[in-house]
């Protein structure tokens, strides 16, 4: 279309400059005047009006045929202020994209690691889930085994039943025999109930976890899908992210031996050995130093350093404890304004002293057994806090190991009728210390056996 109206506008403007030509030439030739002007101008006349024929048929021409041309003859300052507006928008779509861009890269990297950490978990679970299976086999084979030895003892029975008719001198033996049969017995049908209890509580437990996996299962795909249907959002920004220590937070606790007799410079090299250690202990942390001795704590009231090196020589007490609080909230780069504050040390329990006693029935469901050890442990903590031991910043005066305290239910299990259990320290324990199986010995013997 364009490349016709392009060659009609050459035709009809040759064709117009040459009527002009034509009628220029004539009326110069016949001399024609137009409103008394001479021959010559007139001609002049003619060919300019020639020419501006051709200029306005061509602009006609491109008008009628493209709105474009007539958009940019009669309202060219609005489209350059919609061609404008139009450059705007495409530069905040470019940054509105640019910033969705970068959301959306964080974003997913945030959820592959949430799915690598679901698939660990997952994996976790799985193995366990087979380990518990196993276990199960296993319970199932020694309840098998127990019912087979159970049948062979009933046979056993009927033999010395028909012994006893037949042998009637050796009744008394068999009778005796009799009532052992009686007995194992009654051991192996306790233990056959304890097996039929414990696969029960196995196949539960196999439940709960596959319904767990389940759980994880969709869990996990539930992640993916936001992953991969994940949308513009904002992101929190942590706060407090450059505080170092709040007001109050425990920076540095030691326990210091006393030199009773001592002078006083000798309480003040101990201190300075304290500082040097605390500094040394908070040294890796982004706080600022002194260039003379690259310290980084500095006191309030420098006299409390004076009255900790007094104490130290003149306390009654084998130890003290030396501890430094941050005074404000700690920024990265700023100097560590603290207090420093001393309590007495004393041992809260002395070596091979019993903490706690306790009789238990080795025969009951293993997990009343477990039952019975918390409370105990929690009798050895609660005695632990009325002497004053110090509690963790989780409100807790310590714990035994996990593996421990399974096998200290199953030596009870592996008794027989009234179990003592007695706790002793197994070694001075001081207020500073923390109740661990490092300290804690746990002696388990049967009722009317020397402890």
């Amino acid at each position: 279309m364009l490349l016709f109206l392009i060659f009609a506008l050459i035709v009809v403007s040759g064709l117009i400059a040459y009527l002009g030509d034509q009628i220029g030439m004539k009326i110069g030739k016949k001399r024609l005047s137009i409103f008394g002007i001479r021959p010559k101008y007139t001609s002049i006349i003619i060919t300019i009006l020639t020419g501006v024929f051709i200029a306005t048929i061509s602009i006609t021409l491109l008008m009628i045929a493209s709105e474009d041309v007539r958009m940019a003859v009669f309202d060219m300052q609005g489209l350059l202020i919609k061609l404008n507006h139009l450059n705007q928008q495409v530069m905040e779509k470019d940054s509105l994209l640019k910033h969705t861009t970068e959301n959306y890269n964080n974003k997913v990297k945030e959820m592959e690691v949430e799915i690598a950490q679901t698939t660990v978990e997952l994996n976790n679970i799985l193995l366990e889930r087979d380990s518990l299976k196993n276990d199960l086999n296993e319970t199932k084979d020694e309840y098998n085994k127990l019912k087979d030895l159970l049948d062979e003892t009933k046979d056993q029975y009927q033999t010395v039943a028909q012994t006893k008719v037949e042998l009637e001198d050796n009744i008394l033996s068999l009778q005796d025999k009799v009532t052992e049969l009686e007995s194992q017995k009654q051991v192996l049908e306790t233990e056959r109930l304890a097996l039929q209890d414990d696969k029960q509580s196995l196949e539960e437990d196999i439940k709960t976890m596959q319904k767990e996996i389940d759980q994880l299962t969709d869990k996990m795909t539930d992640v993916i899908v936001k992953s991969n249907a994940l949308v513009l959002g904002s992101q929190l920004v942590m706060d407090n992210k450059d505080v170092v220590y709040r007001k109050g937070d425990l920076v540095y606790i030691e326990s210091l031996d006393t030199i009773p007799g001592g002078t006083r410079k000798d309480g003040e090299l101990i201190v300075d050995e304290f500082l040097a250690r605390a500094n040394q202990y908070v040294y890796k942390l982004n706080l600022r130093k002194e260039q003379n001795n690259g310290r980084s704590i500095q006191f309030e009231n420098r006299e409390d350093l004076l009255t900790i090196a007094q104490e130290l020589v003149t306390s009654e007490n084998e130890k003290i404890l030396v501890a430094v609080f941050a005074s404000k909230n700690i920024w990265v780069g700023e100097f560590l304004d603290a207090i420093i504050t001393t309590e007495p040390n004393y041992r809260v329990f002395t070596k091979d002293e019993i903490i706690c006693e306790k009789m238990i029935d080795s025969n009951q469901n293993p997990s009343v057994i477990e039952k019975e050890i918390t409370d105990i442990l929690d009798v050895v903590s609660e005695q632990a806090r009325e002497k004053n031991i110090l509690v963790t910043s989780a409100g807790s005066v310590g714990t035994i190991a996990f593996g421990d305290f399974f096998k200290i239910i199953e030596t009870i299990k592996d008794q027989s009728g009234k179990i003592r259990v007695t706790v002793k320290a197994s070694k001075d324990i001081w207020r500073e210390d923390t109740l661990s199986s490092d300290n804690l010995t746990f002696n388990i013997s049967r009722v009317g056996d020397l402890p």
